[in-house]
């Protein structure tokens, strides 16, 4: 679609409707081009249906075009209309995710009732389904990313109610996003819509009757008008993928009650016989048309990886090893030894007893739901579903590598030794994850998602290369015994450094050590003494970190453990740029890691945390186009190691947020904390204090760009999730709560944030008791927003108590008392008391040259005082603090409303000399 002329006629022809559907039959009077609403620009029409038009409509705020869809007249007036199209923007705002639709903004302006949605150029699923003959893979594609953002709006508690073709849309860019979330609600929210009517129903447009949706693609509950789930979306979903596989919709009827009738009897239309889509498809998708949401699949998650696996496949490999034995003349062999490999090979399944087993998943579910968290049972059932995946994995594996060897040949016993210490390995840190979980306190709860998607790859131990690289296990049983109990306390150390345990872990790592040591094998000594130092960086022991990650260096290149003597070195240059302040010794050492991980067989996982390192040591540095471009590279290598959607791809894509914005690229900043943060929605679901984090970036990077209203809504976000999960009182709450103050004052809104730093000043009180420095901070902000409503009595009240504290704590020459001072004479000033507030502009203006840390701090206050001594007469120096004022403006990086006002304000003093 082009891009519509924000001052011309609009060529965009996405519909939102069916191609040739059904349209009222009253059509409503359409806004015309040039009319507002709001503050959006009406540039062309691009859909229309049921319940309203969608125009195209240009921001001239933030310089974008929008979709605005702006609700009929005669929907307007009933006050369910209104609330279900504001409650469709909550809905989306919620949501942040790259195959979701975004919305900007919505409200009423008159009779008029608006959403301003994200413009997607491009067509909906049903207008690229009807450009010609799909193939069954192509649309499979298409539909299991529309998916993932169905699944992110549930992971967000909400349902949508109207998934069918027309309302995903395929952008020019090809990617696929699901749209008009109209019908949303919360998974919570089961009261009825109330009853509204238009007329005649038909299968092809949203219904307004006694239910609500698209008759065609509504699962029985929905069509009965009974409370609806994500279940009910599943079976909307499969509709629509039966329907586009097969060229109809898989129950017959010539209106809403008969389609129930035949959804409810399981009476599916035969498929055409043209062979096209395979029966393992056919029946994932029956299954998701059950008409008892119990029989269906268990979320969208479950039937998404249905839709993933393609037996084809695996029975395509399968025919080809057939092949190879058969040319060898071995079928009758093959065939018997398949058959006893069920016997020989079937003992995996009960090492995991004790480990991971009924009795630990209750454990894990007791102990989560034992801290009262909000996000406690989202946790533990994402956990049980990661590990339940990862344990079948492992035993899928164990099962495979022991036929591999003892059935078909293929791999020699010495192989097989060594593919069972790597999987022994596997299993113990699933056992020491598990076992913490299960006496989990609410810091275990916060990271387990995160914790469990960090296990190490169940692939590098079918890796041939990487695995005969290695030192092979130790062949004395008594030997392997104590090894195995060295590595059952390495992995011990681990789960208890990712659960932010450092202080207790440091104990156990030196007893690891110290057992490694007196084994002697070098392999695993490497392994202890990497985690030893890599938690002595954590408590800040920045010496003793480097001396241990060395000692680790040296082990694991003597015992050709590579894969450490990489990690080690990654952890130098870590530890030389972030911790020692070495930037340029932290480069050698992560080219030195790059360079021995360049050494080892493809090991993308290895390769992309390397990098993801290397490219902090270039941000030390300040060399930030580097930074960028070797993070990228670590995100490609990540994603290709673990998927689109795993915590190390989201801390990549973190990390080159704020790589973009410090090189100015607010916008690229801003996309790329996007795909973090969906990444992180989708781990790890609604109210998870890691998606706080993920909003409290986006929110400066949007308050950079001076977008403060995009800013504050990620506040928001996050103040909800600290205070939910914290309490109002925690450091991070009060963070925002005086983040959020401040974005209301750079609004203009000054009441707001009074309201907003009167809370931050009551909750420091609280935790830091009355005189501590950030009561002082809390106060001293409180002040300014008194100051600029003109409460000139109150402000400098609350600055004279603000700066009593500061005083206090910090001594009368810490440089924080220069806001003090600066408020106090600048609020003088204001009630023209200058001679009162020149000592204290003064001594403002003192602090601040002496610690010229921020110089536009400086030329804030030489402004202030450049006109206090003005009024007193002293027009010389008046002059000259002004121009050094204007000029500090000059250097700074960002645009200051000041220097315009310091330039009118000399031009006037000059004229009148």
């Amino acid at each position: 679609m082009p891009d519509p002329d924000p001052l011309g006629q609009s060529t965009a022809t996405v519909n939102l409707i069916p191609r040739g559907g059904p349209w009222p039959a009253e059509a409503p009077e359409r806004l015309g081009l040039g009319a507002r609403v709001g503050r959006y620009v009406i540039v062309g029409t691009v859909g229309e249906g049921g319940m309203g038009v969608v125009y195209a409509g240009y921001d001239p705020e933030l310089d974008r075009k929008v979709a605005l869809k702006v609700l009929r007249p005669e929907r307007a007036a009933s006050p369910d209309a209104r609330a279900r199209l504001l409650r469709e923007a909550q809905a989306i705002a919620r949501l942040s995710h790259p195959n979701v639709v975004a919305v900007h903004d919505a409200g009423a302006v008159g009779e008029q009732v608006f959403v301003a949605m994200e413009y997607v150029e491009g067509r909906t699923l049903r207008q690229w389904l009807q450009e010609g003959d799909r193939a069954w893979r192509e649309v499979l594609d298409r539909f299991r990313i529309a998916g993932q953002g169905l699944a992110a709006a549930h992971a967000a508690g909400l349902v949508h109610r109207d998934f069918k073709p027309d309302n995903v849309l395929i952008g020019q860019d090809g990617r696929v996003r699901v749209a008009d979330f109209g019908l949303a609600r919360p998974v919570e929210d089961r009261q009825e819509e109330t009853t509204e009517t238009s007329g005649e129903r038909s299968p092809g447009i949203t219904s307004w009757g006694v239910v609500l949706g698209t008759p065609g693609y509504m699962a029985p509950e929905q069509l009965r008008g009974l409370s609806c789930d994500a279940r009910s979306d599943q079976f909307s979903f499969c509709v629509a993928l039966y329907e586009a596989l097969h060229g109809e919709r898989p129950f017959a009827g010539e209106d809403s009650e008969e389609i129930a009738e035949a959804a409810e009897r399981g009476e599916v239309r035969p498929p055409r016989e043209d062979g096209r889509v395979p029966a393992w498809l056919r029946e994932v998708v029956l299954r998701g048309l059950s008409a008892d949401p119990a029989r269906r699949w268990s979320s969208m998650d479950e039937l998404l990886r249905e839709l993933a696996r393609d037996p084809g496949a695996v029975r395509r490999r399968w025919l080809a090893a057939a092949v190879v034995v058969l040319a060898g003349g071995g079928l009758l062999a093959w065939g018997s030894a398949l058959g006893s490999a069920g016997r020989l090979c079937s003992g995996a399944g009960r090492k995991l007893a004790g480990i991971w087993d009924e009795g630990r998943k209750q454990a894990v579910r007791a102990s989560f739901l034992g801290t009262r968290l909000p996000y406690a049972a989202g946790a533990a059932e994402r956990v049980e579903s990661l590990l339940d995946g990862y344990t079948g994995d492992w035993t899928t594996m164990h099962r495979e590598a022991c036929e591999a060897s003892r059935v078909r040949g293929e791999q020699s016993e010495d192989l097989l030794d060594r593919r069972m210490f790597c999987l022994d390995q596997r299993l113990r840190e699933v056992d020491a994850l598990a076992g913490l979980f299960s006496r989990a306190d609410a810091g275990v709860v916060e990271r387990s998602v995160a914790m469990t998607r960090g296990l190490a790859r169940l692939e590098a131990c079918a890796d041939v290369a990487s695995l005969t690289a290695r030192v092979p296990p130790p062949r004395d049983p008594a030997v392997r015994a104590q090894v195995d109990r060295v590595r059952s306390a390495v992995a011990e150390v681990d789960t208890w450094i990712a659960a932010g345990r450092q202080t207790e872990a440091e104990a156990k790592a030196e007893a690891a050590v110290a057992a490694a040591r007196k084994v002697g094998y070098r392999p695993t000594e490497a392994e202890a003494l990497y985690l030893q130092g890599y938690l002595q960086d954590l408590l800040g022991e920045t010496e003793k970190a480097q001396a241990t990650t060395f000692d680790a260096l040296v082990a694991a290149e003597a015992s050709g453990h590579l894969e450490v003597a990489a990690r080690a070195a990654s952890e130098l240059g870590w530890i030389a740029s972030n911790s020692a302040g070495q930037p340029d010794e932290g480069e050698r050492w992560a080219r030195l890691s790059e360079a021995v991980a360049g050494a080892l067989p493809t090991n993308d996982a290895l390769h992309a945390e390397v990098l993801r390192r290397k490219a902090t040591v270039f941000s030390a540095q300040g060399r930030f186009a580097e930074a960028v471009q070797t993070a990228s590279r670590a995100l490609a290598l990540a994603e290709r190691a673990y998927g689109p959607e795993h915590p190390e791809v989201a801390r990549i894509f973190s990390n080159l947020g704020v790589f973009y914005n410090e090189l100015g690229k607010n916008e690229a900043s801003i996309q790329a904390s996007l795909r973090g943060l969906a990444i992180r929605q989708k781990l790890f679901g609604p109210g998870h204090p890691d998606l706080a984090k993920s909003y409290n970036t986006l929110a400066n990077a949007y308050s950079d760009l001076r977008r403060f209203e995009e800013a504050q809504i990620y506040q928001e976000r996050a103040y909800a999730i600290f205070r939910d999960s914290y309490g109002p009182d925690h450091p991070n709450a009060i963070g925002l709560l005086n983040n959020i103050a401040n974005t209301y004052k750079d609004r203009g809104l000054y009441a707001e944030a009074e309201q907003r730093y009167r809370q931050a000043v009551e909750s420091a009180i609280r935790v830091d008791g009355p005189d501590h420095p950030k009561v002082g901070m809390a106060l001293g902000n409180l002040a300014e927003s008194l100051l600029l409503q003109k409460r000139y009595g109150e402000a400098l009240e609350v600055y004279r108590r603000s700066l009593a504290i500061d005083e206090k704590a910090l001594g009368r020459d810490h440089p924080n008392l220069a806001y003090d001072f600066h408020g106090i004479g600048s609020t003088l000033f204001e009630m023209r008391r200058v001679a009162e507030a020149l000592p204290y502009l003064e001594r403002a203006l003192a602090l601040r040259e002496s610690n010229p840390l921020d110089p536009d701090l400086l030329s804030n206050v030489r402004y202030s005082l450049a006109r206090a001594l003005w009024e007193t007469g002293r027009k010389d120096r008046s002059l000259k603090l002004a121009h050094l004022a204007l000029d500090g403006y000059a250097k700074s990086d960002s645009e200051h409303e000041l220097k315009r006002e310091v330039e009118s304000w000399l031009r006037e003093r000059e004229v009148s000399r």
